[in-house]
């Protein structure tokens, strides 16, 4: 399973470090976060009002309330070991997914106003990794993750942040990603003959025929720039570095590969650019790239972070990720230039 995200900032800002130039050479900024010990997952209500979900360092899932950059208190999120992913469906309502207490069944948790409400327990998947909503005005999420027996893809369809009835998704060992451009969305994961990552569309909550990838090994990551273009992330047909695959109405298409590490999470901006984040092949430093096009930049290094992990971007030139820091201790909120 792909599981690997400030109560109040007491620490200072860290400083980022480069290797490679990208993002115009502008400087990523590190805040970590007290009373966490990952940031998993961020998502935004609006430009300024986020949420940043993950694992507390009591050991449940937790959630904190970003505004402006600026964190408030971490709340618990009772009946969850980790929350893996989030996303908003309004200004103030937001639902996110991981895994039970028991790390043994899928968790969907409504968030109302940054408080996490009553955990749904999902005794048919035994995490959801993934989430994403329908364009607003739509209350309608979709979570993906993995069932019991780690043998198919999981995929639940979920309504004012309540889930329906879970199906499984056969063409898939596993599911960790999903975006939703349109009504019609785009879910990534690990093919069922293990050997490649697979794009899986889902219409109205079913999913369709999945589209294994040739030259990766398993895709963890999905934005999209339009309701057309997708860009999926993870790692090569050698598990031993990066890939980023262009994915034009479901098809995959160029597939480039990223050589200073592995990218397992991506965030895009609606008409622009891309920001793939992941981590060094020796799990040491976290990794930043700028994706146009399809092709992924220079990367750069954030030494203060072990991994980086899934985001959102908030403005036309910033996107903001959460993750683990190097001394895994904490987890932190990254804001990058795009």
């Amino acid at each position: 399973m792909n599981m690997g995200r400030r109560m109040l900032v007491v620490a200072g800002v860290v400083a980022l470090f480069l290797a490679g130039t990208d993002a115009a050479g502008a400087a990523v900024t590190v805040h970590q976060v007290s009373a966490t010990s990952t940031i998993t997952a961020v998502a935004c209500g609006t430009a300024t009002s986020c949420l940043a979900v993950g694992e507390s360092s009591a050991n449940h899932g937790s959630v904190t309330v970003v505004n402006s950059g600026v964190a408030g208190a971490t709340k618990a999120s009772s009946g969850t070991l980790t929350l893996l992913g989030v996303a908003c469906y309004s200004a103030t309502k937001c639902v996110a997914v991981g895994q039970s207490s028991s790390a043994s069944q899928g968790a969907v948790v409504p968030i109302n106003g940054g408080v996490p409400g009553t955990a749904h327990l999902v005794a048919a998947a035994t995490a959801f990794v993934g989430v994403a909503c329908l364009p607003r005005p739509s209350t309608t999420c979709f979570a993906v993750g993995q069932n019991p027996g780690s043998t198919q893809g999981v995929l639940v369809t979920i309504n004012n942040g309540v889930p329906g009835t879970p199906h499984n998704v056969s063409a898939a060992v596993e599911l960790d990603a999903i975006a939703c451009p349109t009504s019609t969305c785009w879910a990534v994961g690990l093919s069922s003959s293990f050997t490649q990552g697979t794009v899986v569309p889902v219409v109205n909550g079913v999913a369709g025929t999945a589209k294994s990838v040739s030259g990766t090994g398993r895709l963890t990551g999905i934005g999209c720039t339009s309701a057309t273009t997708c860009y999926a992330d993870g790692n090569s047909s050698s598990r031993t570095q990066g890939a980023v695959v262009t994915v034009t109405n479901g098809t995959p298409g160029a597939t480039h590969a990223f050589s200073a590490g592995i990218l397992a999470h991506m965030a895009c901006l609606t008409g622009g650019k891309c920001l793939a984040s992941g981590y060094t092949s020796s799990v040491t430093q976290g990794l930043l790239s700028t994706v146009i096009g399809g092709v992924p930049g220079a990367a750069v290094h954030v030494s203060a972070a072990q991994d980086l992990f899934d985001g959102t971007c908030t403005t036309a030139t910033t996107c903001i990720v959460g993750g683990a820091a190097s001394n895994f201790t904490q987890g932190l909120i990254a804001d990058s230039p795009v």
